[in-house]
């Protein structure tokens, strides 16, 4: 930024560290934005058959599991289904996650690196999970 043995003019190096520093309070901002953020990002998605519901908190973690009354005749298709509706969970956590993230900075291809990660299919599901 600066070169050695050059002469600044004064005004022009304030003005430059004016710049900085309404760059680093505007991503402050967005940060403090982005935190306040993940506390709304609960998820609860229900099985397709409504046997089972699953809840995550705002960090993604399981924080309720709830089953319908008559899910245990469900027998040996319950812990499969159990396991299908945690991942679905955390595919829509995920989905919200991204699309906080590119709310809060556009310029970042966060689509493009979560897509490593997921098939369309489960991205597919995610955003119809956050549109119900």
């Amino acid at each position: 930024m600066f070169e050695r043995g050059k002469n600044y003019n004064p005004e022009e190096m304030l003005a430059k560290l004016d710049k900085m520093q309404r760059q680093a309070e505007e991503t402050l901002s967005k940060f403090e934005e982005f935190q306040s953020s993940l506390g709304d990002a609960d998820v609860s998605i229900t099985s397709d058959n409504g046997m089972v519901t699953v809840e995550l908190d705002g960090e993604g973690r399981l924080s309720g599991l709830e089953l319908a009354p008559d899910a245990t005749r469900l027998k040996g298709n319950l812990a499969p289904l159990i396991l299908q509706t945690i991942h679905d969970a955390q595919a829509t956590f995920g989905e919200k996650m991204t699309q906080t993230v590119e709310q809060m900075l556009p310029d970042l291809d966060i689509n493009g690196i979560m897509s490593q990660f997921r098939s369309p299919e489960a991205r597919d599901k995610a955003r119809e999970n956050l549109n119900d």
